[in-house]
């Protein structure tokens, strides 16, 4: 039994214990968080599936922040191994109030809960994501269904609020007309 036990911790101490998808999802929702976490999901999918081909490339623009398609296509495939076979928690990390971050670690294979702040998790990343009342339209209404949330970039560490460009930004503005043309 103690050797099972040995054998089962892990790198960043014993602060996990096994939990469940279900309260994952249960906890994300109480906190209000869906909208962030769909968007997030949102990502991961198109990223598969243009992987897999089932997708077209243009449709990672529905899933990004405006102006930043270009940037995530440019480096499509660094980004594609960032998010690959990943897990996250089910707090977001609050940058602002319209600039969040998701800490992504390795991929457990299972459901954990954190009784306090684990040891640093090696090869962590940080999706960024913003809210973009841009893509709203005049009821507040996103047509994704996210709230306006969409993935900024993804890398060693969480973007600050002066990394991001305003909607008021001429190229982000551009980018809000054409997504928009695109939906119609």
């Amino acid at each position: 039994m103690a050797a099972t036990l040995l054998e089962d911790r892990k790198a960043w101490g014993s602060e996990l214990l096994r939990g469940d998808s279900e309260s994952g999802r249960e906890a994300i929702e109480a906190a209000g968080n869906r909208a962030i976490f769909n968007a997030a999901n949102f990502l991961f999918e198109v990223v598969e599936g243009i992987k897999s081909k089932k997708f077209d490339r243009e449709l990672l623009a529905q899933a990004v922040v405006p102006g930043t398609a270009t940037a995530w296509l440019e480096d499509f495939e660094s980004a594609q191994s960032l998010l690959m076979n990943r897990a996250f928690g089910t707090h977001p990390i609050i940058i602002s109030p319209e600039i969040v971050a998701i800490k992504l670690i390795p991929d457990l294979g299972d459901s954990y809960v954190a009784l306090r702040p684990t040891a640093p998790i090696e090869n962590t990343v940080f999706l960024t994501l913003e809210r973009c009342p841009d893509l709203l339209d005049n009821k507040g209404n996103d047509a994704l269904g996210l709230d306006g949330w969409r993935a900024h970039s993804i890398g060693p560490r969480f973007l600050q609020p002066n990394e991001v460009r305003p909607p008021t930004d001429a190229v982000r503005k551009k980018a809000v007309q054409s997504l928009r043309g695109s939906r119609n």
